[in-house]
């Protein structure tokens, strides 16, 4: 799957250090059908803000290296069975590396709060099942 960013020429008002996915985006309505599995098989997680890649490392970088690194990720072939990774709290995509950036570019599948780290990959399991669907 491509990673397709919303109106990716320009940075939107609500977009700070991150950029929102295409929600008509066959990897933007792939993740939210895995999100909904999660929900109704017993993960609640938390949503708080729609799927989006950071791509700054703090509020003071430019607005033209905003614009860069979303040129750099954009298109790129996303294969989410090999991608997909968790950690303590969530689900992520992990997108490789970004020039510029300093953290691991991703798409958080799922963020879960206040659990451990079982839980989450209890949560993460599930994708296999979800996949073969």
């Amino acid at each position: 799957m491509k990673l397709e960013f919303l109106n990716p020429e320009i940075r939107l008002p609500q977009e700070r250090k991150s950029k929102l996915l295409n929600p008509d985006s066959e990897l933007y309505k792939y993740i939210k059908k895995y999100k909904l599995y999660l929900q109704e098989n017993g993960f609640p997680h938390e949503n708080r803000m729609d799927l989006h890649v950071e791509v700054l490392n703090n509020n003071f970088e430019s607005e033209a290296e905003f614009l860069n690194r979303v040129t750099k990720l954009e298109g790129r072939d996303i294969n989410v069975a090999e991608s997909l990774k968790y950690a303590n709290k969530y689900i992520y995509i992990d997108l490789g590396n970004l020039q510029g950036y300093h953290g691991v570019p991703h798409i958080t599948v799922a963020y879960f709060g206040q659990v451990d780290s079982n839980y989450t990959k209890k949560a993460f399991d599930l994708f296999s099942v979800f996949n073969r669907s």
